[in-house]
């Protein structure tokens, strides 16, 4: 019965938060539920531990994702990555990245726990990589590189997407980072010099 009244509780609380950010109020929350606002303190301690458990639980769904497209056989390597940053979260609305900045700013302490929790996703990526190159999938590159990239991109996308001339959401614009980086940006690609690059590994 916790455990329902919990989930019943984030569900909404996400929805709360897509749009009021931060400013919803807990009696509204309650309200939604149609518990008191005592149920909801016995079941979190507060309103940031809410706030963090919403985001936990956004990111846990996301991890799941990328778990099972990386173990999916049915998809080729370049497929994988693409479908990597194209996830959307399964449980219900996420928030914008404007509102997420803004959570971020005022509750400092869960900007660490996010991105500490965040670099399982990356540590899940960077092993498929290394397998993926292992078994030929990819040519020989320089994977920290790329995983430094590719990071800097997601970090760079989150914090200025909102004031791109053209709106993209967050999938759109990692889709073209992956392309970016699969295919290059020339037009002819590395044909000249058959794929090889100075930088290459051996």
């Amino acid at each position: 019965m916790g455990k329902d009244i919990q989930g019943k509780i984030l569900y909404e609380a996400m929805n709360e938060m897509d749009k009021y950010g931060l400013n919803f109020r807990m009696d509204d929350l309650a309200h939604r539920l149609n518990i008191s606002k005592r149920t909801l303190y016995e079941n979190f301690s507060s309103k940031q531990e809410i706030v963090q458990q919403v985001i936990f639980l956004i990111m846990d769904d996301l991890y799941e994702q990328h778990k099972q497209i990386l173990e999916d056989s049915r998809l080729t390597a370049e497929e994988k990555l693409g479908a990597y940053f194209a996830i959307r979260v399964r449980n219900g609305k996420v928030f914008s990245s404007k509102t997420a900045i803004s959570i971020f700013k005022k509750m400092l302490g869960l900007l660490n726990a996010v991105e500490e929790r965040n670099m399982r996703d990356w540590a899940l990526l960077e092993r498929y990589v290394d397998e993926a190159q292992k078994s030929n999938q990819f040519k020989q590159f320089d994977k920290k590189l790329v995983m430094l990239m590719l990071h800097g991109a997601t970090q760079e996308v989150f914090n200025h997407i909102e004031e791109l001339e053209n709106y993209y959401s967050f999938p759109e614009c990692m889709q073209s980072c992956i392309h970016i980086v699969l295919y290059g940006i020339t037009k002819y690609g590395n044909a000249k010099n058959g794929g090889n690059t100075a930088h290459d590994e051996t």
